[in-house]
C-alpha cells in the first residue's frame, strides 16, 4: 500500500509540473474523441450506392424529376445536395436535388447489366425514359418501356440506376401492366347496358362514349336517325350521335358482380364519367377502383353495369 500511494503522489506531481498546457491539450484530445464522425470510404459508398458524382457547370445530365420520369439537363450552377440546371425549351433553370441526377458518361454505362435489369435509356435525342433490357446484341440492347413497346438502343445511351430509381422504376411498370390489365378489361366488358326497347328522347339526361370514358349530356332533338346531344359544359351546340353510341344515364336496376365494370357518376369537379371495377358490394354500396387503382366508395344507383 506504501509503494502505491508513493507512486500516485509521484504522478501528481509529475501532472502538477507540466501546467495547464498539458491539461488542456488532453481535454481538446478528448473533446476531439468524443465529437469526431467517422466518415465511410469511398468504396463503401459506392458499394451502398451513396456516393454522388461531383457536377460542374457544363455538364450534360439526366434528372429524376418524379418517379421514374426523367429528363436531360445541362448543368448550370453545381451544388453538393442542390444543382441548378437548364432542361432545354424550359425557360427558366430549375433546382434539383443532387440524388436524383445521372451524369451522362461511360462510367454511369448500364451496358453491363444482365437481362431483365432496369434502366434509364435514351430513346431519342435528349429523350431519356425507364426501360428494362431484355437482349444484346453486340453493343446493341434490345430493351421496352413500362407500356411494353420494344426498342433497340446503343449500350452507350443507357445508365445504370440507384437503388432508389430501380424501385421506381420496377413500381412504374408493375403499376403500367396493372393499368393495361384493367383497360383490357373495359374493352371486353362493352358499353353500358340499355334496358330492353330503351330509346333516346327529346329531354333525356344521355351519356356518350369519349375515350376511355364516358361525357353527359341531355338529348336536344332527333333527326334523320341521329341523336342530337347538347354535351355538359359545351354550350348549346349540339353533337350528333347514332343511336347505338347514346346510353341512359343512371339509375339501373342490376346486381354488382366482384370484377364487373361499370360506369360511374363522376366526383364533383370531374366532367367525364369513368369506368371503373367493382371490387367489392354491400347493401347499396359499392366499392370501385380505377386503372391506377385508386379505389372508392360509391352508391349503386350511381352507376350502369357494362355489357355486350
Amino acid at each position: 500500500m506504501d509503494l502505491a500511494g508513493t507512486a500516485a503522489r509521484r504522478l501528481c506531481t509529475v501532472m502538477v509540473r507540466a501546467g495547464a498546457r498539458i491539461v488542456l491539450a488532453m481535454s481538446l484530445l478528448a473533446l476531439g474523441g468524443c465529437t469526431r464522425k467517422t466518415e465511410p470510404s469511398a468504396s463503401a459508398q459506392q458499394d451502398s450506392g451513396t456516393q454522388q458524382p461531383e457536377f460542374t457547370a457544363g455538364d450534360a445530365v439526366v434528372v429524376e424529376a418524379a418517379r421514374a420520369t426523367f429528363f436531360e439537363a445541362v448543368v448550370r450552377r453545381p451544388g453538393k445536395t442542390r444543382l441548378q440546371v437548364d432542361e432545354p425549351d424550359a425557360g427558366a433553370p430549375r433546382e434539383v436535388d443532387a440524388v436524383n441526377v445521372y451524369a451522362i458518361d461511360p462510367r454511369n454505362s448500364g451496358a453491363g447489366l444482365a437481362a431483365g435489369s432496369f434502366a434509364i435509356c435514351r430513346v431519342a435525342p435528349r429523350t431519356w425514359t425507364g426501360c428494362r433490357l431484355e437482349s444484346r446484341t453486340g453493343d446493341k440492347l434490345s430493351v421496352s418501356d413500362e407500356n411494353g413497346q420494344k426498342i433497340e438502343v446503343d449500350a452507350s445511351s443507357v445508365l445504370k440506376p440507384t437503388a432508389v430509381t430501380e424501385l421506381n422504376l420496377r413500381q412504374s411498370f408493375e403499376q403500367a401492366l396493372k393499368r393495361k390489365a384493367f383497360l383490357d378489361g373495359v374493352r371486353e366488358a362493352g358499353r353500358p347496358q340499355t334496358t330492353k326497347g330503351w330509346a333516346a328522347r327529346p329531354g333525356d339526361h344521355v351519356l356518350v362514349a369519349s375515350g376511355n370514358a364516358y361525357a353527359a349530356g341531355r338529348v336536344q332533338k332527333i333527326r334523320k336517325g341521329q341523336v342530337l346531344v347538347v354535351l355538359d359544359g359545351e354550350g348549346k351546340d349540339p353533337r350528333a350521335f347514332s343511336r347505338a353510341e347514346v346510353f341512359p344515364q343512371p339509375p339501373f336496376v342490376f346486381t354488382p358482380t366482384i370484377g364487373s365494370y361499370v360506369c360511374v357518376r363522376p366526383a364533383p369537379g370531374d366532367a367525364l364519367w369513368p369506368v371503373v371495377r367493382i371490387e367489392a358490394a354491400s347493401e347499396g354500396k359499392v366499392t370501385i377502383s380505377d386503372a391506377q387503382g385508386r379505389r372508392r366508395t360509391a352508391d349503386l344507383r350511381d352507376l350502369i353495369p357494362l355489357g355486350k
